[in-house]
Parts: structure tokens; sequence; C-alpha cells
């Protein structure tokens, strides 16, 4: 997302490939972290299909691993990782995201519990979560969290950052 609310966006690792092995017959192939994926995109009965709220909650899971430093239920191989998320569990709260001042940890960790709720409906649209990361300032702490994914060893400093004080 960009300073001025513009969504960019990239596929979380949900993509489909299509492989055709015959005439009449295309294997689709998921692919991207299981942990990652909503819930409910493994209890379809159909094909693999994504949509906003699936992606809505893939987006919640890069932002608490951006926030935390770790994947989302670390402690978990994946076949309990997916296991758990199914089930409706979570990944730890944290009491800091990314240097976050207390205050903004806690807005950010609400809009991630919303983002990453277990019925599909009740996430926020991305429009909802663009204008609620615009209304809380925590926009800057978005952006330099994606900037350090693409370049990790990137320092952030008053010279090259707007980001609050609390994480350069």
């Amino acid at each position: 997302m960009t300073v001025s609310g513009d969504a960019l966006v990239c596929d979380f690792g949900l993509s489909r490939i299509r492989h055709k092995i015959a005439r009449t017959q295309t294997i689709i192939r998921q692919a991207g972290r299981p942990r990652f994926i909503a819930p409910e995109i493994y209890d379809a009965e159909d094909d693999f299909h994504t949509n906003e709220p699936g992606d809505i909650y893939s987006l919640a899971m890069t932002i608490y691993a951006l926030g935390t430093g770790s994947l989302p239920f670390e402690e978990k191989n994946e076949r309990a990782a997916i296991a758990a998320a199914r089930r409706g569990e979570r990944p730890l709260a944290y009491d800091s995201l990314g240097g976050l001042t207390t205050g903004n940890t806690k807005l950010l960790w609400s809009l991630i519990v919303k983002m990453w709720d277990q019925d599909p409906q009740l996430r926020p649209t991305a429009s909802e979560v663009r204008d609620e990361i615009l209304q809380s300032g925590l926009m800057s702490f978005i952006i330099c969290a994606f900037c350090l994914l693409a370049k990790p060893d990137m320092t952030l400093t008053a010279q090259h950052s707007n980001a609050p004080q609390s994480i350069r």
C-alpha cells in the first residue's frame, strides 16, 4: 500500500498453476505457504478458489509475520499449523509488533484479529483494511515492513524514512 492509500496487489502464494496432462484433464496445483492460506480454502469441496476474504486472511498472516519476525504457528509443523487454523486457532499475540508503541500495537493487533476471523464473511474488505490503516496512522509501519521484506539488509534511518521514530 502506498502512502497515498493506493493498494498494490500481490500474490500471497495462493496462485493456481494449471498443468495440462491430457486433452480432457487439467490438474490444479495449489502454490504458496500453507500457514498463510485461509482455513476455508482447505475446507472447499470443489476446486481451489481464492477470493477477497481469503486474501485478507493471508494479508493478516503476512502482517503478523512481518511484525513478529516469526512464521504463523512457528511452534507447529505444517500439518499441525493447518489443522490449528481450521479449528479456529490463531498465532500467539505479541506485546509489540515491529517495534511499534503499545498503543499502535493494540491498533494493529485489533485489525489483524478482524482480518483472520474464522468466518470469511466477517473479515473486512480490502477497502476497509486500507481505510483503517490510513485512519490509524499505521501506513508508514506497513510500508517499511514490506520494504524490509524486499530488502532485509536495509537500515531505516531518518535520512530515508518517514517512519515513526519507534521503528527507525
